[in-house]
């Protein structure tokens, strides 16, 4: 791989002696990443201002962070290294990053809490801005993600309530974040704590609220994790904290999920919805659809309005299964009154959920039972209410409560019999769901072998399955369409350095030919068209008997290869530009379209007839110069 050469070299001194590259650990749209040596440290020398680096005996090892916007910037690869603007309509754009980057160092320099990136310095150099900050040994937890999907709940919400309290401290200081999402959490190897880190798109505010500056509009945008409003920078002139909270609440989604919440802008239009934890995995509490359907919630004011109100609702989630649990205890022992009062309790806390909503229909419909027949309706109707949000083994119990209550209606027996089979079936849904959602995933990244083992597991599971066949031979498809263009792209520039500029032609016309709605027809046509631009013409007197011995060739032993008959066409025609009145040439022309009009065997045509001298230069084995056939 060719070497970057806006990146600085190992070993590169900054601050005048007091860090020492040791290598870089990334490169973004709007920095690079290094890893350095502390081997010096700047002392006060006198009361003006003036200091010194001493050098120090124990080297430690920071994290330094420099500004860099690859789009119009460019470093110097003399020895100065500094950073000049390609594009000077960027300069104003580029002086705000360069103090959205102090403004970043000052932010973190101001906050101190065991749950936030620790700065040490912020200084200027090689024309842009650098941050030092604590080098800590871990990963972050987008990384995490990649490689296990989704966390454990007793991990999520460790995090959650870490990054919370970060957060708590971060507004504090009227500071909001602005990008908090997985790849902005770093874990701790030493501790497994969350550090919140990249406080790159923070804004700082005003005691009263108001922005204290405004930020480039190069760094400004939504994505996943933030709220639509976020997209407008007249939105940030004012402090809300629902902006961090609906950043984190959708980063607790993913981790519980191992599903990207959906871009908040398709929700607000309309064009996406919210799929629920529950329905995602039916071992997660519905408590956990309230805290996301109210963190995640479009308009802000339906949010959490703090860090401290998001807390209150996690720490609250114990508190709501301890009342469902026992308002079910008291249901089982028909003592719904109490049974009520629990669910009442429990709904308090982010609403009511599904679960004491249908709950709490069950313990009022037992209450209002008088008589049998009383019992046997009520029971009934809840039970296809459960039926109908596809609550099984609930409708189940239901339907035969009823039948208990009032014995042997052929109604209540056939949507037993119904229940029974459902739930059987269920667990085989259940995986075919999850095998589904799993293509879904390797498919959006490209990853289709993957995707094709997990279709054949599900043919394993529906032999029958009629998307799983088409969607398993549409990839099937796409990686063999995938490895000939590799193949045509490799062997072509082989012909290519070869100056074999017909045989690549010919390759590049069949992959076309082969394969005419490819996505990769644009790089073919390029490859194509540089092939008719750098072909070498022969320069001899025979090129016009060449050409023609070439076409009876291709007419002779494939009369019906459209591709190899377009390509003596061309030839015939780049010849015509040169010898526009030659009668062979116009013949042959005119036969050659015919056959490519027709595609269709026909009686074998007389050829024409070229002069005697010509037909000895052909016995005399005149080059062909396409390698066709």
């Amino acid at each position: 791989m060719a070497e970057d050469k806006n990146i600085l070299p190992v070993g590169t001194i900054l601050n005048n002696g007091c860090y020492k590259i040791q290598k870089k650990l990334g490169k973004g749209g709007f920095g690079i990443t290094y890893l350095a040596e502390e081997i010096g440290i700047e002392e006060l020398i006198d009361d003006d201002g003036k200091t010194e680096v001493r050098p120090l005996k124990s080297h430690e090892l920071v994290v330094i962070k420099e500004l860099f916007f690859e789009e119009f910037c460019n470093r110097d690869t003399q020895e100065t290294r500094v950073i000049t603007i390609t594009n000077t309509e960027k300069n104003k754009e580029w002086e705000k990053l360069v103090e959205k980057q102090k403004q970043e160092g000052r932010y973190l320099r101001a906050l101190n809490h065991k749950h936030i990136v620790k700065n040490k310095k912020i200084f200027l150099e090689n024309g842009t801005a650098y941050i030092v900050m604590e080098y800590l040994e871990g990963i972050d937890l987008e990384e995490i993600m990649k490689k296990s999907e989704k966390l454990s709940l007793d991990k999520a919400l460790k995090y959650t309530r870490q990054i919370l309290s970060a957060l708590h401290h971060v507004h504090q200081h009227n500071i909001l974040h602005l990008d908090v999402k997985p790849s902005n959490i770093f874990i701790r190897k030493d501790t497994d704590d969350a550090i919140l880190i990249d406080f790159g798109a923070s804004l700082a505010y005003e005691p009263d609220g108001k922005v204290k500056n405004t930020t480039s509009k190069l760094v400004s945008g939504v994505s996943y994790y933030a709220a639509t409003e976020q997209n407008d920078i007249d939105n940030l002139k004012a402090f809300d904290a629902t902006l961090d909270t609906f950043s984190l609440a959708g980063t607790f989604y993913h981790m519980i999920t191992g599903v990207l919440p959906p871009k908040p802008s398709l929700r607000v239009s309309g064009r996406a919805e919210l799929i629920m934890p529950n329905i995602i995995d039916s071992d997660l509490s519905d408590y956990f659809d309230a805290l996301i359907s109210k963190g995640l919630s479009t308009k802000y004011h339906d949010r959490f309005s703090s860090s401290d109100e998001f807390l209150i609702a996690l720490d609250n989630q114990s508190v709501y299964e301890r009342k469902v649990k026992s308002a079910q205890t008291y249901y089982a022992q028909k003592q719904y009154d109490e049974a009520l009062k629990e669910i009442k309790i429990a709904a308090a806390f982010l609403g009511e959920t599904k679960t004491t909503k249908l709950l709490k229909e069950q313990c009022i419909a037992e209450n209002k039972a008088d008589s049998n027949e009383q019992k046997y309706d009520e029971l009934f109707k809840l039970a296809l209410q459960f039926e109908a949000n596809r609550d099984f083994e609930n409708a189940l119990t239901n339907y035969q409560k009823a039948n208990q209550a009032n014995p042997g209606k052929a109604e209540c027996m056939a949507k037993i019999d119904t229940c029974k089979r459902i739930i059987e079936q269920r667990s085989k849904q259940q995986q075919l769901a999850d095998l589904w959602i799993k293509v879904r995933n390797e498919e959006s990244v490209g990853r289709y072998e993957k995707a094709i083992e997990l279709l054949n597991k599900i043919l394993d599971i529906d032999a029958n399955n009629a998307e799983a066949f088409k969607l398993k031979n549409q990839l099937e498809s796409k990686i063999a369409e995938k490895k000939e263009y590799e193949k045509c792209k490799k062997t072509g520039a082989d012909l290519e350095k070869s100056k074999k500029w017909d045989e690549a032609l010919t390759l590049y016309l069949n992959f076309q030919s082969q394969y005419p709605q490819s996505d990769y027809n644009a790089d073919i046509a390029i490859a194509i068209d540089r092939c008719k631009k750098t072909r070498i013409i022969p320069t001899s007197d025979n090129r016009i008997s060449d050409t023609l011995t070439n076409a009876r060739d291709v007419i002779s032993n494939f009369p019906t290869d459209e591709v190899k008959l377009k390509a003596v066409l061309w030839q015939i025609d780049a010849l015509l530009v040169e010898f526009p009145t030659s009668s062979e040439l116009l013949s042959y022309k005119g036969y050659i379209e015919d056959k490519i009009n027709s595609l269709k065997p026909i009686d074998k045509q007389p050829e024409p007839v070229i002069n005697a001298s010509k037909q000895d230069n052909e016995r005399s084995g005149s080059k062909v110069w396409i390698g066709i056939g």
